[in-house]
């Protein structure tokens, strides 16, 4: 069983921009969700943890998104990245791989 990922905000915007983290898998079943209260953010030193909960047959490979949920007011970080790299998975099962995975970078603006 997958339990979730550890992403790391390695842009130049605020971990304070992101105020919750939401994963789902391809097929739409498997979601977690971490945080979205304005005001607060799932990261303690740029890293966080998204949560999910899929299971796997061996061999079988799935596509999951996380998604970044954003405060409601932007304005202070304006002009600034986020770029959220996979640093890690938690999982039952050992984990072959090379981390980070790098994420998309996005430019907050208004």
């Amino acid at each position: 069983m997958l339990e979730g990922f550890w992403v790391k905000q390695n842009g130049s915007a605020s971990v304070d921009a992101v105020i919750g983290l939401l994963t789902v898998d391809d097929r739409g079943g498997s979601r977690g969700k971490v945080g979205g209260v304005e005001g607060e953010t799932p990261f303690q030193q740029n890293t966080a943890f998204a949560p999910t909960d899929a299971y796997f047959k061996p061999g079988q490979m799935r596509l999951f998104t996380i998604k970044a949920e954003l405060a409601h007011d932007l304005s202070s970080y304006a002009g600034t990245d986020l770029k959220i790299d996979v640093t890690g998975l938690a999982s039952a099962a050992a984990i072959q791989g090379n981390f980070p995975i790098v994420g998309t970078t996005w430019t907050i603006g208004l």
